[in-house]
């Protein structure tokens, strides 16, 4: 099995980095141009169970929330073509802000 690990710092606080994962359909077409739309199902608050959809060039790829701890982590499952990655989001607070991990 393949395992992939990266890391960035973002000079934000960690509450402020967190929530804006919980909102990635308004979020996501902002940062990504060729994201023609994000949907989230179902409607509310986002939680484990959660799905976004993301559209570009007319085909839909979901990315599902599996588990989270507020500020501290988010596991979720997404579909590229046959394969179905896992991954967890990390966020740690430093000195600068938040240091937000992905394996």
């Amino acid at each position: 099995m393949s395992h992939f690990e990266s890391s960035v710092d973002i000079r934000r606080p960690t509450d402020e980095v967190f929530r804006w994962f919980l909102d990635m359909d308004k979020n996501a077409p902002r940062i990504d141009p060729e994201a023609d739309e994000v949907r989230k199902e179902p409607p509310g608050e986002t939680k484990a169970g959660t799905t976004f959809y993301f559209k570009r060039g007319g085909r839909e790829g979901p990315v599902t929330y599996t588990d989270l701890d507020q500020n501290q982590w988010i596991d979720f499952v997404t579909k590229i073509g046959p394969m179905r990655p896992t991954a967890r989001l990390s966020f740690d607070e430093i000195e600068l802000g938040t240091r937000l991990s992905i394996r």
